[in-house]
């Protein structure tokens, strides 16, 4: 009986010493894993605080441009109503111009067939008809002058005015290229790893712009960054952001892209 006992008792030891080192080796992995897991919150931690700077600084920037935009509209219309003006007394100055051109044709033709007829008649009543044209034809090449002298102005007015019109549009339209649309995802058509590159199903059309960077998502998971650095109109091609990329999950086509600036 003695006997039985003291083997009973080397067995529950030999048990409870297989436990311990059993409980100990779990304690030691689950320990692992929540450092494990504390290091990988840390460095989300960090990548968020980074992707809320980058928003912050893309929003002062994009609220910087639409108030440009706005500025820049606003002269735009005000051009616009100064170039319908302008081109209404263009109009006006070239219909004087050329009814002063018709007058003094007429007035030089009636001063030649009054030449004509001076060694016949009153020769003092046709030298004073004559002496009257001669002063309306001058008088005529004056104004015809002056009209002349504000259409060219108007020109000049209307060239400036349409170059300023340009320039404007233009800036407003490289305003809007410098930034891609808020809110924009799609997916990941092809992934090459010897190349590190994706191509992305989003184009110009979309709203993509060269170098706007982009966040690849599984589900709740980033698996990298891209940044755009060749547009299409319905593709765009993205390298993948050194040091971005998760080493758990490996890129695939099908993964959602979402642009980092929202």
């Amino acid at each position: 009986m003695a006997r039985i006992l003291l083997i009973l008792s080397l067995l529950i030891s030999a048990g409870t010493c297989y436990l311990g080192f059993v409980t100990k080796g779990k304690v030691e992995a689950l320990q692992t894993d929540l450092s494990g897991t504390k290091t990988n919150l840390a460095t989300t931690t960090d990548t968020l605080k980074q992707t809320k700077a980058k928003l912050q600084q893309t929003e002062e920037k994009l609220t910087a441009a639409n108030a440009t935009i706005e500025e820049k509209e606003k002269e735009i219309a005000a051009q616009k109503e100064e170039k319908d003006k302008l081109g209404k007394e263009l109009a006006e100055a070239n219909a004087l111009v050329k009814a002063k051109t018709e007058e003094m044709a007429s007035v030089t033709g009636e001063l030649a067939k009054l030449k004509e007829k001076l060694g016949a008649g009153n020769p003092e009543e046709l030298a004073a008809s004559v002496e009257q044209l001669k002063g309306d034809l001058e008088k005529l090449k004056l104004e015809l002058a002056e009209v002349t002298q504000v259409r060219t102005t108007l020109e000049q007015q209307k060239k400036d005015l349409d170059e300023k019109l340009t320039a404007s549009t233009k800036l407003i339209e490289d305003y809007k290229a410098q930034f891609t649309r808020p809110g924009l995802t799609g997916k990941v058509m092809a992934y090459n790893p010897g190349w590190n590159f994706v191509v992305l199903n989003l184009g110009d059309k979309h709203g993509v712009r060269a170098n706007a960077q982009l966040l690849v998502t599984r589900g709740s998971q980033m698996i990298a960054k891209v940044r755009v650095t060749n547009v299409e109109p319905s593709t765009s091609i993205a390298d993948i952001v050194p040091g971005s990329e998760s080493k758990s999950l490996r890129m695939q086509p099908g993964d959602s892209v979402i642009y980092e600036g929202k």
